[in-house]
């Protein structure tokens, strides 16, 4: 397969890449199966990669991932170190590398890399911790790197009540609700919103994804389940399964959504940019794909949301911080604006986004060039393997043509781990896109139904 984008340079400074995907930015306390799920997709920065990267993942990169990604990429397979765990898929990667000798073979491949910088998926403090144990430059922060206030403040910014405030200090709005504690308070705050609202969510403080969130409806009036003590018992029921997570909460209105746009900001020393705008797929609340640039959310909504990313970029450039985040909406019909959560960290789209400026070019989002659409299919059969979804991929027409720079390409196989597969596809416009995410989804997912992206 000829390159997809450019060779990485040979004189790029060497990254020890750390996926702590699962990280307690994201969640505080991890149930096994969650961070599984998490750690499971770790391989997928195999698609950040340059020549001369350690990337430091959860489970092991697989060879055929491994290998299929180098060649769209125009790289040496044998120029990229992967280090993993041999245990602790299911909680955090910091902890884990301290397990096992690996920090040792860590620091080992740091010290044949004279200069390498660190380049973490979010700053958690144990990352941060490992970073300054290594001795490493962290990667965007010409000083060194974040120091305890500026760790601290993303671990702020990263709950919703953090977010709420710091975005409603700037301007603007969120959706009405309050910070609670426990269950007791979640029910209160349901029952102040239900006279205007026929639902709320309920949020875990810390969480990500979708994780932790209960959707709670109104009681019918004369049911019988309207009395103050009937709901706390609902609510309490509705909670128990998080009992084991620190029992602070967002309770908001549980609004009508048509879209639910993401805008996504760097920060360096020049200030915020933004990178990329998307809508983004998110069924039963989680977050499973993106469409970039968004397909028909209104131009006055995404503007909306470009300016509160600018705006929380300015703090974030202020407090010192350097690298992405992104600030998450909701739409409504008519088109109002609520800003629902930021991820201090890199995200799902992250990437990809990295991904498709090596394919479409640096300048592939100010000059609107090609799309990209991603999603993680659900029913994937765990037989396939990497090189059979390759496979099954060419056989319905969709491969990815590495001359027209459009097709399908598969990202990371968990569907042993969660059932998915996840993939991006590159096109010159929607009609286009469609097409091929519905080759996608017979190859790697035959059960499932082909949606559409309007």
């Amino acid at each position: 397969m000829s390159a997809a984008g450019s060779p990485a340079s040979g004189a790029a400074i060497p990254r020890l890449v750390f996926a702590n995907i699962a990280s307690s930015v994201m969640i505080s306390v991890f149930p096994p199966e969650y961070g599984r799920r998490l750690n499971g997709v770790s391989p997928r920065v195999i698609w950040t990669a340059r020549e001369g990267d350690v990337l430091v993942t959860g489970r092991p990169i697989s060879p055929a991932l491994r290998d299929y990604a180098c060649a769209v990429l125009g790289m040496d397979p044998g120029a990229i170190e992967n280090l993993a765990p041999e245990s602790g898929l299911e909680g955090h990667l910091a902890h884990a590398v301290r397990q096992g000798g690996l920090y040792e073979r860590i620091a080992a491949a740091v010290r044949e890399r004279p200069g390498i910088a660190f380049a973490p998926f979010a700053l958690d403090r144990e990352a941060v911790e490992l970073g300054r144990a290594l001795g490493l430059r962290f990667d965007g922060y010409p000083n060194g790197g974040p120091g305890d206030a500026l760790v601290e403040r993303v671990y702020e910014l990263n709950t919703k009540s953090g977010f709420r405030r710091s975005i409603g200090e700037l301007g603007f709005p969120v959706a009405p609700g309050a910070a609670c504690s426990g269950a007791g308070e979640v029910a209160a705050a349901a029952r102040r919103l239900w006279p205007e609202w026929e639902a709320v969510v309920a949020k875990l403080d810390r969480a990500s994804n979708g994780f932790g969130h209960r959707v709670l409806h109104r009681p019918a009036a004369g049911a019988g389940n309207e009395a103050p003590e009937a709901i706390d018992r609902e609510v309490a029921a509705a909670l128990a399964d998080l009992a084991d997570q620190p029992q602070r909460y967002t309770v908001e209105a549980y609004l009508a959504v048509a879209w639910m746009p993401s805008v996504e900001v760097e920060v360096d020393d020049a200030g915020p940019r933004i990178t990329y705008v998307s809508d983004q797929r998110c069924p039963n609340h989680s977050f499973a794909g993106l469409l970039t640039p968004p397909v028909d959310t209104p131009a006055a909504s995404l503007a909306q949301l470009e300016a509160c990313g600018m705006a929380l970029g300015g703090l974030a450039f202020r407090l010192g911080y350097r690298g992405i985040f992104d600030v998450d909406a909701c739409v409504t019909a008519d088109g109002a604006v609520y800003a629902t959560e930021t991820n201090f960290r890199q995200t799902g789209g992250t990437y990809l986004h990295h991904l498709a400026q090596r394919i479409l070019g640096d300048d592939y989002w100010d000059r609107r060039r090609g799309i990209w659409w991603h999603d993680a299919l659900p029913g994937a059969d765990p037989a396939l393997g990497f090189e059979g979804a390759v496979a099954a991929i060419a056989r319905e027409g969709a491969a990815f043509d590495p001359a027209r720079r459009r097709g399908v390409l598969p990202l990371v196989d968990t569907a042993a781990i969660d059932g998915k597969w996840r993939y991006v596809l590159f096109a010159d416009g929607v009609e286009e896109a469609v097409a091929l995410e519905a080759a996608a989804r017979r190859a790697l997912a035959p059960g499932l139904a082909s949606t559409n992206p309007g």
